[in-house]
């Protein structure tokens, strides 16, 4: 049986995942929650499929409307920890369906029995996990996860995601680069620098204080250690596999490194259309004094989400006018709070630069 759906999640791989599963029919798609719940009017559609991420207060609004139209809702979230008032609001909307990022597999199980009532149980089976997994101290519940993604190759996406590692790690904020670009950069860091200390046991290069996770089969332990702050190096948006771009979605922070440049403006302009609906902030690479007004205009509603890059050749460089990270990373850092840690005085000098290790 094919069941017909009106799909609002915000992001084409999300839209093509559920596309393949055998029991589904979209009749219709956008990226805004909005329209889709305009949409409703018109169309024949046995359930509605939400991404609760792309905004909690339209994905309120959309359950109550769909419920008055007895249209059958299932929200996608995060994690259902992380996402429990949400959810338990949509409950109270009428929506008895919940289905976590990483779990899409379980929409067509949603679909085949979709439960008459919700099952407030499913909150305190993932709240006993949690407890059963050792009481998170404080510090470990203060984590924030930053994706850094570029329009294309060479935009200067690894130097800045690790520019933002060092700054937040330089003032104590305890945090770890991730690669995910394939680049194979750190490792070759590893090789080319005799202050970088490689742990291939762990997966970890450590260079001036800060540890860079280049196989990801590492994120998992690395995820349970006391991070503050984890920066992911998404490489640029045309090499994103499906199962990457999904992560990205789940990522706390989403930060899309740009350009002004004539053969940048066209990659700007797909790569906004693909992340536009998902609290991007936008951070221009290369952005001369006199561009950065019109740019800021040009970026319309999203003028305060946008940031202009100091010149970074070297991302271990100390940068004194590096206030478009203090600006942009605000928000967290007060979220974060003081730390405890005390912050280096003394940093590791590069030594060996032009010669490899024996």
């Amino acid at each position: 049986m094919k069941y017909k759906l009106v799909l609002a999640v915000g992001h084409e791989q999300i839209t093509d995942q559920i596309k393949k599963f055998d029991e589904v029919e979209v009749v219709e798609e956008n990226g805004d929650i909005e329209i889709i719940e305009e949409v409703m009017e018109f169309v024949d559609a046995d359930f509605a499929v939400i991404n609760t991420m792309l905004s909690a207060e339209k994905s309120l609004h959309f359950a109550q409307r769909a419920q008055q139209m007895q249209v059958k809702v299932i929200c996608i979230v995060a994690d259902f920890k992380m996402d429990r008032k949400l959810i338990l609001s949509l409950a109270g909307c009428g929506v008895t369906a919940f289905v976590q990022i990483d779990e899409l597999y379980r929409i067509p199980e949603c679909l085949e029995a979709y439960p008459e009532q919700f099952d407030y149980q499913l909150l305190q089976d993932h709240a006993e996990e949690g407890e059963t997994a050792g009481a998170k101290s404080a510090v470990q519940k203060r984590k924030t996860t930053v994706a850094v993604l570029g329009i294309m190759p060479r935009i200067g996406t690894t130097t800045h995601a690790l520019s933002l590692a060092k700054y937040l790690n330089d003032r104590g904020y305890k945090t770890a680069y991730i690669e995910l670009n394939g680049s194979d950069y750190i490792r070759q860091l590893a090789a080319t620098y005799t202050a970088a200390e490689e742990d291939a046991a762990a997966g970890k290069v450590t260079y001036e204080g800060l540890d860079m996770y280049y196989d990801p089969g590492s994120v998992p332990k690395a995820l349970r250690l006391p991070y503050l702050f984890y920066i992911y190096d998404f490489g640029d948006i045309h090499g994103l596999k499906s199962r990457e771009q999904i992560t990205w979605l789940e990522k706390d922070i989403k930060v899309l490194v740009a350009g002004t440049k004539p053969n940048e403006i066209d990659q700007f302009q797909y790569a906004v259309k693909q992340v536009y609906n998902q609290n991007t902030k936008y951070l221009f690479n290369f952005c001369s004094q006199a561009e950065q007004h019109d740019v800021r205009v040009r970026m319309g509603s999203r003028m305060d989400a946008t940031y202009f890059a100091s010149w970074l050749p070297d991302p271990f460089a100390t940068v004194d006018e590096n206030v478009y990270l203090a600006e942009m990373m605000a928000d967290a850092l007060a979220k974060v709070g003081d730390v405890t840690e005390s912050v280096k005085e003394s940093k590791a000098q590069k030594s060996g630069f032009w010669r490899r290790k024996r």
